[in-house]
């Protein structure tokens, strides 16, 4: 009710004395001063806390303004629609002007989604950050500004940075996008797939959990890739300043090894060595592919070291080619080249090659359809082409070299010598370098190594000529 004055008066405990009405008016300090409703009437003071009932909430009308106390009330617009808000003022309120010491802060609508006690709830929330000095808006926009960023430095929205700086083929990024996103992202932890976690937040256990279902799941070579992946992907976090540590690096050697070599790099049966290159030959492929498995073949050098070959490595007069040694095991930081002896039938293919006039730089260029990482054949090229052919699980193409191995070491009595033996060893990269020289003389063995070369070659070519009694299966074939 209104009150006549300036004075800001409460009515007491009816009296003979005072109004008509028998009311008395006392004059009250600021700081207990009442709040009065637009509807009329006098409202407790601030202090009382939680006055409003859930009827009396549904029943408030447009225009009206119900306090719960403590800073909470609800407002009733024009429309019907009611919100809580809360008002305060401001901490060090004392140092700011006047019109800026009180403010307010929306709850949200009642009563769906914030119910009576759910306001409550947030007032004692809000009224305890006044305490410790906060204020509940900067604070609301911290949390906001905070979840934002969250939102865009998730584990997968990293990852998605990291993937795009790869120059992989557009079928190979989204192989790698498949492989995370089953084994990694859409893996639920603490009720929340982990893709959408921030990565400041994700922990050793976390990546334990998901990298455990994996190997549970016999997935022993995605789990090694993945952690491998992880691990790029956390290091990229760290460049991005978001985290100072790398959780994965720890995660190495807890689980089970990765048997590649073992399971992957099939040896090819000398019994098969024939028809293997027949069905190469014969295949219906890019000619570049059959050429670079049979060149493989023939040199038993390893994948990369031959992919990435480039015409000015090879000496054609001195049927010599010099691998560099920073693409030697793909090392870049190896020292020393490597210097290996070329067959006739090797230079054969070579020639065969050049005339398909691919490239002026490398020997084994990526396919432009392909749209390849690097400007040469890609890894799997060959070993593809030996899947279609039949051979998946028979062999692998860098079991080649172990076919060699095997083959030339037990070829013929008189050819087993600790010399011949060393030479074998040294076609493949294998001989043992002396650790004061800290290389060993190609030229040492050179001749033999060529003698080796040559001999398997036209064992090679022996195994061939056995299914093409002709002798005009194709272009290589010796003519001595």
């Amino acid at each position: 009710m209104s009150c006549p004055g300036r004075s800001t008066r409460v009515p007491c405990k009816p009296g003979p004395i005072g109004t008509p009405d028998g009311t008395t008016w006392v004059r009250l300090p600021p700081a207990q001063r009442l709040e009065h409703s637009p509807g009329g009437g006098a409202t407790p003071p601030r202090s009382a806390l939680n006055l409003l009932t859930a009827r009396r909430c549904d029943a408030a009308q447009p225009g009206e303004t119900l306090r719960d106390g403590g800073g909470l009330y609800l407002e009733v617009r024009q429309n019907g629609t009611k919100f809580w808000r809360f008002r305060y003022t401001r901490p060090n309120a004392s140092q700011l002007p006047a019109a800026k010491r009180r403010n307010r802060i929306s709850l949200g609508a009642y009563p769906n989604p914030v119910s009576l006690a759910a306001a409550r709830d947030q007032r004692d929330v809000y009224r305890a950050q006044l305490e410790l000095g906060t204020d509940p808006v900067k604070q609301r926009r911290a949390v906001a500004a905070q979840e934002a960023l969250n939102n865009d430095h998730t584990l997968k929205s990293i990852a998605d940075t990291w993937l795009r700086k790869q120059s992989w083929s557009p079928s190979h990024l989204a192989e790698w996008e498949r492989t995370l996103k089953r084994n990694v992202f859409d893996q639920v932890i603490e009720r929340r797939p982990l893709g959408l976690w921030p990565i400041t937040e994700i922990q050793i256990r976390h990546l334990m959990i998901v990298l455990q279902r994996m190997e549970d799941a016999g997935l022993i070579e995605t789990l090694h890739r993945c952690r491998q992946k992880l691990a790029h992907i956390f290091n990229r976090a760290i460049v991005l300043e978001l985290r100072s540590d790398n959780p994965v690096l720890p995660l190495t050697k807890e689980f089970i090894p990765r048997r590649r070599n073992v399971v992957g790099w099939i040896a090819l049966p000398w019994s098969l060595v024939g028809q293997f290159q027949r069905d190469v030959i014969d295949a219906t492929a890019r000619p570049l592919t059959k050429l670079a498995t049979l060149f493989m073949l023939h040199t038993v050098q390893r994948n990369f070291e031959m992919r990435g070959a480039e015409w000015s490595e090879f000496d054609r007069e001195r049927q010599t080619w010099s691998i560099p040694a920073g693409r030697m095991k793909g090392n870049p930081n190896a020292r020393e080249d490597q210097l290996a002896p070329l067959s006739r039938q090797a230079l054969s293919i070579l020639s065969e090659i050049e005339a398909l006039d691919l490239s002026d730089e490398y020997v084994f260029p990526a396919d432009p359809a392909s749209g390849a990482k690097h400007p040469w054949m890609s890894e799997n090229t060959m070993q593809k082409l030996s899947n279609q052919l039949g051979y998946k699980g028979k062999m692998h193409v860098h079991g080649l070299r172990k076919t060699f191995s095997t083959h030339m070491n037990g070829y013929r009595p008189d050819f087993n010598s600790k010399s011949d033996t060393d030479a074998i060893e040294m076609c493949l990269d294998h001989f043992e370098r002396d650790p004061i020289r800290g290389t060993y003389n190609h030229a040492e063995h050179m001749d033999i190594r060529f003698s080796v070369m040559q001999t398997w070659s036209n064992e090679l070519d022996r195994e061939l000529l056995a299914l093409c009694p002709s002798g005009n299966s194709n272009s290589r074939l010796p003519t001595d």
